[in-house]
């Protein structure tokens, strides 16, 4: 389970797209993930905005999804015992909230608020905050368009104003 949620906050993915993933849709030798298809409402259909992207993953991503296909080698990726899709509601009530407790209880603190898709809002975020540009971000996400991402993220965006600001004190 853990390495659902570490695929989740390395590629932005969304959960449907995750649970619908394959072995075949891993090319370990390029590091590319292709997203393609999506398991949502019970059903497996095309990606949210029809089309297939392929995303660059890091090593350290490598390396855990080459360990875990040692003790899974089924079709997909995640599935329940009988090569049935997993339910989404499923993984989170069962899974991440336990997952999230756990770390709760380490921490000592409060993160009932979390749920998966804020994986997906930090694997933005980070990228955005480090100046990968939106162009790039958007197509990692498979938003429709740039305006999309630049809606859901503008607030770290504007933080990069005193970025900017210091930056320029610095050269004038």
């Amino acid at each position: 389970v853990n390495v659902f949620f570490t695929i989740l906050i390395n590629t932005g993915m969304r959960i449907s797209e995750c649970i619908a993933l394959e072995w075949d849709d891993i090319d370990f030798n390029q590091q590319i993930l292709s997203i393609n298809k999506q398991y949502y409402r019970f059903r497996l259909t095309s990606t949210k905005n029809c089309e297939t992207r392929e995303i660059e993953i890091p090593n350290s991503l490598i390396n855990l999804l080459n360990d875990y296909k040692k003790v899974n080698n089924n079709k997909l990726l995640f599935s329940l015992n009988d090569g049935r899709y997993i339910n989404v509601n499923n993984l989170r009530e069962r899974y991440f909230n336990r997952y999230i407790k756990e770390i709760e209880q380490e921490l000592h603190c409060n993160m009932q608020d979390i749920t998966p898709h804020c994986l997906r809002h930090t694997h933005a975020s980070t990228l955005l905050s480090n100046g990968i540009p939106i162009k790039y971000v958007s197509k990692r996400l498979g938003h429709r368009n740039q305006k999309t991402t630049l809606d859901i993220y503008d607030h770290v965006l504007q933080a990069d104003k005193k970025n900017a600001i210091k930056i320029l004190n610095m050269f004038y």
